[in-house]
């Protein structure tokens, strides 16, 4: 509607100039015929230059000053028009940022509950592969086993690791046993080697999430000594396990995967740690380690 009236306004404005433009050109042929072409013929150059500049000039001047406020609309709209798409611009800059920083949002959101699901899931795997090791030790008995994972449900995510750091505190020789009996059980060998590069997994895992606070509490908690604890059983392991295997298919062939005479005395050696989970199974509920 505003440029249709704009456009009416500037055809107004052209006509009316149109027509005294020629209002003006028929008063002078009318005041030249009045005095005769002949008269204006003779006149002298000086005289002539005047007669014209007097004919033409109101015309010209009328002209001039329409084309200066044509330009001036012309200029006013540009500087409207550049007004108004600068505001769209900062309208859609503000439009990118918000957009940009709910994605942000989003991914930091989406980075965290990453990185606590797979956290979750390597704490479960580490108090996985401690309970068999525990177990397949006779470190714990089944009971307290079932009794160790509902309080790791419970939330105590060290019960596991807890009960190997109860029988390091109770036999100093626990960490030369621990290698020689897991030297003689392939499984709960490759649950001890398989907690220990779990946990490194963790370890960067923690860096990689960027918490230096979290990754100190890791290596203080239960789960992180016992990572200390099972990584020099693994190196003493390491040289004694040929031996082990030898001497134990030598003395006394496995029969029973589970039941070998050096894992029992390994069992009896850690008794007073054991003692402490066994308490575990009579306070708490039984549950399927799942």
């Amino acid at each position: 509607m505003i440029n249709l009236f704009s456009a009416l306004r500037d055809r107004v404005f052209f006509i009316f100039a149109v027509a005294l433009t020629t209002a003006w050109a028929v008063f002078i042929v009318w005041y030249v015929r009045q005095w005769g072409w002949g008269t204006l013929a003779e006149l002298e150059p000086v005289a002539l230059a005047s007669f014209i500049a007097a004919a033409t000039g109101p015309v010209a001047a009328l002209w001039l000053v329409l084309i200066v406020f044509a330009q001036q609309r012309e200029q006013t709209a540009v500087r409207r028009h550049l007004a108004d798409l600068g505001n769209e611009i900062q309208r859609s800059v503000e439009n990118l940022e918000a957009q940009a920083n709910a994605l942000l949002e989003l991914i930091t959101e989406t980075k965290r509950r990453s990185f606590l699901e797979s956290r979750s899931q390597i704490l479960r795997d580490l108090n996985g592969y401690a309970a068999v090791m525990a177990e397949r030790l006779a470190l714990l008995s089944s009971d307290a086993v079932d009794a160790a994972w509902a309080r790791y449900g419970a939330g105590d995510e060290g019960v596991f690791a807890n009960a190997f750091l109860a029988g390091e505190s109770a036999d100093k020789q626990f960490l030369e046993r621990l290698a020689q009996a897991a030297a003689a059980d392939p499984l709960a060998q490759s649950a001890l080697g398989s907690y220990v590069r779990r946990y490194e997994r963790l370890r960067l895992h923690e860096v990689e999430g960027g918490s230096v606070l979290s990754r100190e509490d890791l290596e203080d908690s239960p789960i992180g000594q016992a990572y200390r604890l099972f990584d020099a059983a693994e190196r003493s392991g390491l040289s004694q396990t040929s031996d082990v295997l030898e001497a134990a298919a030598v003395d006394s062939p496995i029969k029973n995967e589970r039941a070998t005479p050096q894992l029992d005395m390994f069992g009896r050696a850690v008794k007073k740690g054991a003692d402490r989970s066994d308490d575990l199974s009579n306070e708490e509920p039984k549950v399927s380690s799942g």
